[in-house]
């Protein structure tokens, strides 16, 4: 975990402004010289990257709320359910369990980052590079916990439109957020999201 992933070239940049460090004496001075300017730019370089923006096209909640909207209007228009009538209730039972299961890791996820203060908003720029919680089990508790829970209301309202409305929420999420947000992180942590990567997969 990265909580601490920002202090580090502050500590460096105020070193590297130190008079101890500026001066050297004897041969060895250019070297010393060289090495400071690239670890001058190294730390331009961190905090460059720290001040970026992931480049995420549209809000994932938009999407989210495109597709239920979607599927809401199917429905309505042409009113097909998932299961007969009669097993209804069961269903929708099924559905507020899924419901209230899926919310877990949402708000798992949420607070975990908000701990580590970086923002839950894919828009802003990380802080932190998270690997606990539920980010132990997935790369995006966020993404898959709202997509089950998207099936929950489906399966709660019996509603099939709702139900097939899911697979393109879930390529909306793909294309329009998690391919900009793997960059970005890459980018910004480099052989540490990688490793991620390998240890945790991109959904379950």
């Amino acid at each position: 975990m990265r909580a601490d992933g920002l202090v580090q070239p502050f500590v460096a940049a105020d070193s590297l402004r130190s008079p101890r460090n500026a001066i050297s004496v004897g041969p060895g001075a250019n070297a010393v010289s060289s090495s400071g300017k690239e670890m001058s730019a190294n730390v331009d370089d961190r905090l460059s990257r720290a001040n970026e923006r992931p480049d995420v096209p549209v809000l994932p909640a938009l999407i989210f709320g495109v597709g239920l909207l979607a599927g809401s209007t199917a429905q309505l228009i042409s009113p097909l359910t998932i299961v007969p009538a009669h097993f209804a209730d069961p269903l929708s039972r099924l559905g507020q369990l899924v419901i209230a299961v899926a919310s877990v890791p949402v708000l798992w996820a949420v607070v975990s980052m908000l701990r580590l203060g970086t923002p839950p908003n894919p828009r802003r720029p990380t802080t932190a590079l998270i690997t606990s919680g539920p980010f132990r089990f997935t790369r995006n508790p966020i993404y898959v916990g709202l997509i089950a829970v998207s099936a929950g209301i489906a399966l709660t309202a019996n509603a099939l439109f709702l139900l097939l409305s899911i697979p393109f929420m879930v390529l909306g999420i793909y294309r329009g957020a998690i391919v900009h947000e793997e960059r970005y992180l890459e980018a910004r942590f480099g052989a540490d999201y990688r490793a991620f990567k390998t240890r945790v997969r991109r959904w379950i």
